[in-house]
């Protein structure tokens, strides 16, 4: 213990006397750190963390599979009624299933209405969560009934925001859509499903609409039973529904039933885009890894003579390279936790951009998890840097160290010719980052020009949700639009105005392909009841709302763009520092050339050649491991292959330039050389 403490007292008095260089390696160092911590948090939060359910892996979600003819491409669709009574009854894998649907009601008794997302459920589907509430309790079974049904559960959020806080609201009434309703209590922040809901009602169907089995409107989830997996919950499903196809052809022929884990379908439409981003990042902290590698090797040289003075005093190699590499995990220390500064406004500003993209957005942060990750990864490329450094000194020959003192070796040599090799993987790993930011700027452009099928500009958009208790008929809601729609006509500056279900390019609204042929349009009686207690919201210009719905491949590409552009500075940093130290271990052969009558544009294009050949060695390597990994980037692409030509040759040019500027800079340094001064150098 003794001698680790030795070591730590050692290597903190050497880092502060290299303060230049340790500044620069955790500068380094924190970008990459910084990075992988942001993207982690965002998948720890969205994909990791086990969801805030009792035994949430037992949690599955059921679907209708419609007929591949009617739906074609569709392989999951919501529930109807009467099916899912049925399953409800028959099945015996589960523990229990419960239904919900999205509602909205007009919150009244405060300053102006306000309208609020509620989810209508059975009165089993918070015990099918398996949650508590944190006061009151839970709904009941007798509630789940029409004329009973004016019940309602707050979330934790609308408890705080509209009601204070107040423990006293359990028992007391709120009025929705004019109506009084019984709150019978609030549930805790771990639940937040649906991701739209702040209240809670029970689902209280009609006869009528119990028995109704063609539409499908609803979601459900179940709790498989202990010991019972998936496979037999799913085939189980498969035989109550060969038995409903059997009684109900009109309604179940051809369709089928599906049960998929819960926490996997809640983010399978993120997954590969957050998996895709982790693996940029990563390529990101090997490049960092590289870099500090690069300078911590170039350090060795001028600590040769120090290390062997250690050695002859009777130190040993393990003694050495554990100094080393002390050394070098204490600089990731304080690099991870400059990156982790970083992280933070880079969480807050991955949430803000995609907290309507990526479920969970809540729980994204920095962590007790994030933070130990940022820890192990400070630690693990601490060693990862400093392991090849650290051997290169502890293995070292005193004798020639302590004889040939400060000049150039052929150990020194061969560690430029490690640092070479270095700087081809870096540049190997930032093209296959670039090519991988330009397939996605390609696919964005092209999804840009996709014509949506309707103009844009001059568009207005507007969502006025109607209550099913206000407007409980399809004919009263109707006749409140064609009122609606009469006003809006007539204003100044109106030249057409309609209504549809859902806004196009959004997830609202119905997805099925319904046409009724033969029919004329039913036309809309002339009522009275615009009812200026309905609240409007989400006011947008069409052209918003377009641009809104490339919201998360725009952001996937800005993202994926920033890390290929910080793995490109690094990579350049990285050529630079070798030449650097190149041309400055060579200044007395260069005087002597130069003496000799080498003329300047020999040394520009010698220097020049030797920062070139690491960079097209880099995009050889990188273009053939950008090619075996394009299968990756398959599925966030649009109308561009991942061996699109254009992109990789543009890349690897590009890569190839950058590489011919940095190297442009030593090279010129070398043609300075005052032949006189240069001889008389070391």
């Amino acid at each position: 213990m003794s001698g680790r403490i030795e070591d730590l007292r050692y290597a903190l008095r050497q880092l502060r006397k290299s303060s230049g260089f340790s500044a620069v390696a955790v500068s380094t160092r924190a970008p990459g750190i910084g990075v992988n911590t942001a993207i982690f948090s965002v998948v720890n939060g969205a994909l990791l963390r086990p969801l805030g359910f009792k035994d949430a892996s037992r949690l599955v979600r059921v679907y209708h599979v419609p007929p591949p003819k009617s739906f074609p491409g569709i392989t999951r669709f919501s529930a109807s009624a009467a099916n899912y009574l049925d399953w409800e009854t028959q099945n015996h894998g589960f523990d229990g299933m419960a239904i919900y649907t999205y509602r909205s009601f007009d919150l009244t008794g405060g300053d102006k209405p306000e309208q609020v997302d509620a989810s209508a459920v059975s009165s089993d589907f918070l015990a099918t969560l398996g949650v508590q509430p944190m006061l009151g309790r839970l709904l009941s079974p007798d509630e789940d009934q029409p004329g009973r049904n004016h019940v309602v559960v707050l979330s934790l959020q609308l408890w705080q925001e509209r009601f204070g806080a107040n423990p006293e609201i359990v028992g007391r009434n709120v009025n929705l859509d004019g109506t009084s309703y019984l709150v019978a209590g609030v549930m805790p922040a771990s639940l937040r499903f649906p991701d739209f809901a702040q209240m809670w009602t029970p689902m209280a169907w009609t006869d009528k609409e119990r028995a109704v089995r063609g539409e499908h409107h609803d979601m459900v989830i179940a709790r498989l039973r202990p010991g019972v997996e998936l496979q037999p919950a799913q085939a189980e499903m498969n035989t109550i529904f060969d038995r409903l196809q059997q009684l109900y052809p009109e309604d179940d022929k051809g369709w089928g039933a599906l049960v998929v884990p819960f926490h996997a379908d809640l983010v399978a439409d993120v997954r590969p885009a957050l998996l895709v981003l982790l693996g940029a990042v990563a390529f990101v902290l090997l490049i960092t890894c590289v870099n500090v590698a690069n300078l911590a090797l170039a350090k060795t040289f001028s600590r040769q003579k120090e290390i062997a003075i250690r050695t002859a005093l009777g130190a040993t190699s393990a003694r050495v390279l554990r100094q080393m590499l002390t050394e070098s995990v204490l600089l990731a220390l304080a690099g991870g936790a400059l990156g982790l500064a970083s992280a933070h406004f880079g969480v807050r500003l991955i949430a803000a951009f995609l907290a309507d993209k990526l479920p969970r957005s809540i729980d994204i942060g920095l962590d007790g998890q994030v933070l130990v990750f940022t820890a192990v990864v400070s630690v693990v490329t601490g060693i990862a840097a400093g392991v090849l450094p650290a051997l290169r000194l502890s293995r070292g020959d005193v004798n020639q160290a302590l004889k040939q003192g400060w000049r150039r070796t052929d150990a020194d040599s061969s560690g430029q010719r490690t640092r070479s090799i270095l700087v081809v993987s870096e540049l190997a790993l930032s093209l296959m980052l670039l090519i991988g930011a330009g397939l996605m700027i390609g696919s964005f452009q092209r999804l840009q020009a996709v014509n949506p099928g309707f103009d844009s500009p001059g568009v207005l958009t507007m969502t006025a949700m109607v209550s099913h208790a206000k407007f409980p008929s399809p004919a009263q809601q109707t006749s409140f639009f064609e009122r609606v729609l009469q006003r809006v006509r007539v204003l100044p500056g109106v030249e057409a105005a309609g209504v549809i279900d859902g806004m196009p390019l959004s997830d609202e609204g119905s997805h099925q392909p319904v046409a009724i042929e033969g029919r004329p349009a039913l036309p809309m009686s002339e009522q009275p009841e615009i009812d200026p207690t309905i609240p409007l919201r989400d006011v947008l210009a069409m052209d918003d709302l377009v641009t809104n719905s490339l919201s998360q491949q725009r952001f996937n590409m800005l993202l994926l763009g920033a890390f290929a552009g910080l793995a490109l500075l690094l990579a350049a940093v990285g050529i630079y520092s070798v030449l650097s130290y190149s041309v400055k271990r060579r200044v007395r052969e260069i005087g002597i050339r130069l003496a000799l009558g080498a003329r300047l544009g020999d040394v520009l294009r010698r220097v020049g050649f030797e920062g070139m050949k690491p960079a097209l060695l880099g995009v050889a390597m990188g273009t053939a491991g950008a090619l075996a990994l394009g299968s990756v980037l398959s599925s966030l692409l649009y109308g561009v292959r991942p061996t699109d030509p254009v992109t990789f040759l543009v890349v690897a040019a590009l890569l190839a330039a950058v590489a011919l500027v940095t190297s442009t800079v030593p090279a010129n340094r070398a043609t300075k050389v005052d032949p006189m001064v240069a001889l008389r150098y070391e």
